[in-house]
């Protein structure tokens, strides 16, 4: 596992998860880093800090990249003892550093178009796709920052994406890039070639237990110490949806709630903006007049700004919206004195009366919430009675009796919670996990809490089964049918070299094929791309192919399956007409974006040995839940400065 962190955690997939960490990204759907200043703040970029809830954040988005990648689950402590907690933090670090220099540069985004950011981003959307100010609020709430901060974090997200657009207008590569990329793809060679599949060859013996083991000692990894586990379970998720339904508690969360999920008044409204208050007067006159905002902005050159759906709070402008809150729809205002552009003539277009859902629409959530209420009443309850009768003397089974819950067993299971196939075992959950695999065989643990609110658990390890390299009856199937697959496919390499040197002595193709039973096929044209996109043919053999002279006869495995091709190259053709002028522009396009990334990787560097970012590993260790002794694991000291 630590292996595969530390390649993963090299390649280009990570650089790019490594990348995107601001706010502006989150909402998107991605994750915030750039926080107002925090006293205990993980990292220090001159102006900006981030604090270890925003880094918490931060690091579960890489972390879930991460597994998403490479298919594989990875804890915390995993991912401290490979380093990948360092580089994650050296990447907040740039990116903070990048975002202070922008700002001490100057490149700083207008007003408006942080509120756009905002009524446009696809979180803050209801299911209509409207902007929903509800959504807005929860996730300040959710997140712990404000309006105002979350501005700030925005403008200083579209101030990078400003600079990559910069960097990017009339980026060009030379096309010859390209060019040489679509003649290595695009290159095709005519060929004759026949098939050998396990036909061809006598059948292996069947293996002997010591070919069996001998085998698994050279391919398999050993299996990981195992662990039986009898668990005692207390969720309050589980028993939530069988609750009874209290109506006076519904009602209680209604009155409750009912004011925060109100739904503001909103106005629709078109804003015309300029510098010049005689423009604007006139923009005032021809709306008024009746003529359409089409027209007025012919006229005078001032394109309008539609404004759909917003209440009051989303209207930066406090100058524009006290009026166009008073107005009422059709009525044009102006010229009003801004303090963003100058002057603003303002058009109502409609106007959405507030709107405070009632008890009925929101039944289902309020029920629900009642249900989960109780649900964690009766599991304390449940605890308490457990607890009374541990600290009594009772023992994990007869405690279980008391709260009147019966015990699981769980396992064999790893540390990671896998089971002997590899395969992810309910129930295991990471806190149970580390607890259980902190406990001597025999021991039993107190009642802990869970994840989530009203989830408890009791762990006693029956067994523990130390590591050790699977046995040939736990395997027996599969190490058979890989042994017999691998010796087939050694003995068709076999046979097809002896082919090939008898092609090359003088034998005809076709009776090198007819004496192993194959017929000889031809391909007219085939592309190292169509080869390498198809996958049925091993990676070195289309290497040896195209690497090959007219001529030349060579041999390799067939995709995945157990055969072996035996091919002669009869002609050569180079890349030429419409594919190859489409993927040269395909991979100038991919040269161009490659250098941009070189760019903008450059542009951080100098921006982190300018602002000198200051980051905490030992704050951002303790932000991720990683106890103490963890950071030994992996070798690196905590330490404040640049990690990357």
């Amino acid at each position: 596992m630590l292996a595969l962190i530390r390649k993963f955690s090299q390649s280009w997939v990570a650089s790019l998860l490594l990348v995107p960490l601001t706010i502006g990204f989150l909402i998107f759907g991605v994750s915030d880093v750039l926080h107002p200043k925090f006293s205990n703040a993980v990292v220090q970029a001159g102006s900006h800090d981030v604090s270890p809830a925003a880094y918490k954040r931060d690091f579960q988005i890489l972390l879930q990249g991460f597994e998403q990648q490479t298919g594989q689950e990875v804890s915390v402590s995993d991912a401290i003892a490979a380093g990948y907690d360092q580089q994650i933090l050296g990447a907040v670090e740039s990116q903070a550093a990048l975002s202070d220099y922008l700002s001490r540069a100057g490149i700083r985004p207008a007003e408006y178009l942080v509120d756009l950011e905002i009524n446009e981003a696809p979180a803050f959307a209801n299911a209509l796709g409207q902007f929903d100010q509800m959504r807005v609020n929860e996730f300040l709430a959710n997140n712990g920052i404000s309006a105002a901060e979350l501005k700030d974090e925005i403008r200083n997200d579209l101030a990078q994406r400003h600079m990559v657009a910069g960097l990017a207008a009339g980026l060009r590569t030379p096309k010859i890039y390209g060019a040489l990329l679509a003649s290595y793809n695009l290159d095709s060679r005519a060929i004759s070639y026949f098939v050998l599949d396990q036909h061809a060859v006598p059948p292996p013996p069947p293996p002997t237990d010591a070919q069996l083991q001998a085998l698994i000692n050279a391919n398999v990894r050993p299996r990981p110490e195992m662990r039986t586990l009898t668990v005692v379970r207390l969720s309050a998720r589980e028993i939530a949806p069988n609750m009874p339904v209290d109506q006076a508690k519904v009602q209680t969360l209604y009155d409750a709630a009912k004011s925060s999920l109100a739904q503001p008044e909103r106005r629709s409204l078109i804003e015309f903006a300029t510098p010049d208050g005689a423009k604007a007067q006139t923009i005032a006159m021809r709306l008024k007049a009746g003529d359409s905002p089409d027209v007025v902005a012919k006229a005078t050159g001032v394109s309008p700004t539609l404004l759909a759906d917003r209440s009051k709070a989303q209207i930066v402008d406090p100058s524009v919206a006290d009026p166009t809150f008073a107005a009422t729809a059709g009525q044009v205002l102006g010229p009003l004195k801004s303090g963003l552009a100058g002057y603003a003539v303002v058009k109502v277009l409609k106007v959405t009366p507030a709107v405070t859902p009632s008890l009925e629409q929101l039944r289902p959530q309020l029920e629900a919430k009642a249900k989960m209420d109780e649900a964690v009443a009766r599991v304390f309850a449940e605890v308490q009675k457990y607890r009374t009768a541990a600290d009594s003397g009772a023992n994990l089974p007869d405690a279980a009796r008391a709260a009147a819950v019966a015990p699981i067993t769980l396992g064999p299971l790893s540390a990671d919670g896998r089971d002997m196939k590899n395969q992810p075992v309910a129930g295991a959950t990471p806190r149970l996990l580390k607890l259980a695999f902190s406990l001597n065989q025999g021991q039993e643990s107190d009642m802990q809490e869970d994840e989530g609110e009203g989830e408890y658990f009791a762990v006693r390890v029956q067994t523990v089964a130390p590591p050790a390299m699977p046995t040939v009856a736990e395997v027996r199937p599969q190490a058979v049918q890989f042994y017999m697959a691998k010796t087939t496919l050694d003995r068709l390499n076999a046979l097809a070299d002896q082919l090939v040197k008898a092609v090359n002595k003088g034998q005809s193709l076709e009776a090198a094929a007819a004496s192993a039973h194959a017929q000889v096929k031809s391909l007219p044209s085939v592309t190292r791309q169509a080869l390498t996109q198809g996958r049925q043919m091993d990676a070195q053999m289309i290497a040896a192919l195209f690497a090959a002279k007219k001529g030349a006869v060579v041999s390799g495995p067939v995709g995945s399956a157990v055969a072996v091709i035996v091919a002669r190259v009869d002609g050569m053709q180079a890349a030429a007409g419409p594919d190859a002028a489409r993927q040269a522009q395909q991979a100038a396009d991919a040269f161009n974006d490659s250098l941009l990334g070189d760019m903008v990787e450059a542009a951080r560097v100098y921006a982190v040995a300018k602002v000198k970012p200051q980051g905490d590993l030992n704050a951002a260790r303790q932000a991720i839940g990683a106890a103490p002794e963890e950071g030994s694991h992996s070798g690196a000291p905590p330490k404040r400065g640049p990690s990357l």
